[in-house]
């Protein structure tokens, strides 16, 4: 008994100092650091609330942002996204939550 309870703490213990590998609220205004992001970063600005917005205005452009993740499959992901535009079979949106490359141009 007393060992189940020594591991219990323990992994309580464990638990309580994981941390996320990705946690962007985009709070310090800028998207090149804390995590770095990577892609076409002149397409993306973080607006006055804090959000990221795309800053691109050619139709029908490709354009990503990607970051480095060790614990992406093991990741519970949520994200808030706001389309401000009516989409079609040429005007859309793509969201990878994981990909083998950080060129997301080539997915």
């Amino acid at each position: 008994m007393k060992k189940l309870i020594l591991t219990f703490l323990i992994a309580i213990i464990i638990i309580s100092k994981l941390q996320a590998q990705v946690a962007e609220s985009y709070a310090d205004g800028n998207i090149s650091a804390n995590p770095t992001w990577v892609g076409n970063t002149a397409d993306w600005i973080v607006n006055p609330a804090l959000q990221l917005q795309s800053n691109n205005t050619i139709a029908s452009s490709t354009f990503y942002l990607s970051t480095a993740s060790t614990l992406a499959t093991t990741a519970q992901w949520e994200f808030f996204t706001n389309l401000t535009f009516n989409t079609s079979s040429t005007n859309y949106v793509d969201v990878f939550l994981t990909a083998s490359a950080s060129d997301l141009s080539l997915n």
